[in-house]
């Protein structure tokens, strides 16, 4: 499996970090030149500066909007390719697992049902557990936030990059709604990457500022009807998983 390292091309420490993480594991990689994020960004028109002031009262950092075309530009990568691939960004942790992981999936990765394989996570969200082939995966109730290590599949890359168009709200948010781009995502307990909170962050803080009652309305109601999506949408994977593919485990 092809992999795939998110960074910024003058992040030297990062990437000798990293090269030699993967280096240790014998597996081979290549680096994809991120996207930095610029303020020019806000004026273009994928970025939707007025929906997310109406809903969030803030724009995105421009650390956001760059890390958020980075992905876009990875799972391009997958398309061209025509092959899955595992993307991890550049401030990871990386456990000695994930080379006979990445070794066993190989085998079996087409007969499996994922879109999306998230092999880290951010913060505990609940789940449920499902055998698929060979695998034990969970399925997300709520999605675990972050996109430091995923592997992604080239029919799935194509379908995100098309619902990627319009950048409104982070990438790991845009990947953890999946009520809308309706592709399966799957996660691998433990995680076989992690992010290594010693390193500073390239995104940046919008910090707390003050909003408006309607704003904050605004926000609280697209939240409602994104929980209720959500909800209608675990509920009809978890039916499936459960009753017509029988692969729920207890």
């Amino acid at each position: 499996m092809k992999i795939i390292v998110v960074s910024l091309p003058d992040a030297l420490k990062r990437r000798e970090r990293i090269n030699q993480q993967l280096n240790e594991l014998g597996l081979e990689f290549e680096f994809l030149d991120a996207v930095r994020g610029t303020t020019a960004m806000y004026q273009e028109a994928e970025y939707q500066g007025r929906w997310r002031h109406k809903f969030w009262g803030t724009d995105l950092t421009p650390g956001e909007i760059g890390c958020y075309k980075s992905h876009r530009l990875a799972c391009m990568r997958a398309i061209a390719l025509n092959q899955p691939i595992l993307v991890l960004e550049d401030d990871l942790l990386i456990k000695p697992e994930l080379k006979d992981f990445l070794s066993k999936l190989d085998n079996e990765i087409n007969a499996l049902g994922f879109d999306i394989l998230r092999i880290s996570g951010l913060f505990p969200k609940p789940y449920y557990k499902i055998q698929d082939g060979g695998f034990q995966f969970v399925r997300y109730l709520k999605h675990p936030h972050g996109t430091q290590g995923y592997i992604i599949t080239p029919s799935a890359a194509k379908k995100y990059v098309e619902y990627l168009t319009n950048i409104y709200i982070p990438i790991d948010d845009a990947m953890d709604n999946d009520f809308q781009h309706k592709l399966a995502i799957y996660g691998y307990l433990p995680y076989l990457v992690e992010h290594d909170w010693d390193i500073g962050s390239n995104i940046g803080q919008r910090g707390k500022i003050k909003v408006s009652v309607m704003v904050k309305c605004n926000k609280q109601l697209l939240r409602s009807w994104w929980s209720f999506k959500r909800g209608l949408f675990n509920l009809k994977n978890y039916l499936q998983d459960k009753y017509i593919l029988r692969r729920v485990i207890k």
